[in-house]
């Protein structure tokens, strides 16, 4: 529903592997997504991100080693980001959805990575589901 005095929000969902996405029946955070903006006026929903399946899990490696993981395996899909900059132009939001931060480096080369294809992150949000 497109409330035209407020302006858009693009939530983006923190990536994860797909084969993580398939063991958990399905990527959870973007299930949080797509529940957050079911009731959050002009906001829309785009899965740029995931992480390459070859990307080692991340218990056990330390903020540098996280950081470096997220990096060397984050996949960003060029069009969809296309799509989020034409939806938030110009007086938009974007604002990111995680389920979990330990360190935030996921949360931030996913914001590193968006800033480097113009688009600016105005907020992470951690969600929890019950």
């Amino acid at each position: 529903m497109h409330d035209p005095r407020v302006a858009p929000v693009a939530v983006i969902p923190a990536p994860t592997r797909r084969a993580s996405a398939r063991q958990r029946e399905g990527d959870v955070v973007a299930r949080m997504a797509h529940e957050a903006v079911a009731v959050w006026p002009n906001a829309r929903v785009f899965s740029v991100s995931w992480l390459d399946d070859r990307a080692p899990d991340s218990v056990g490696l330390n903020k540098h080693q996280r950081r470096l993981n997220v990096a060397r395996h984050l996949r960003i899909d060029p069009v969809t980001v296309l799509a989020v900059r034409q939806y938030v132009r110009p007086e938009g939001s974007v604002v990111i959805i995680d389920d979990v931060c330990t360190t935030g480096a996921t949360v931030g080369q996913l914001s590193l990575a968006l800033r480097g294809q113009g688009v600016h992150v105005a907020a992470v949000l951690t969600l929890a589901g019950v």
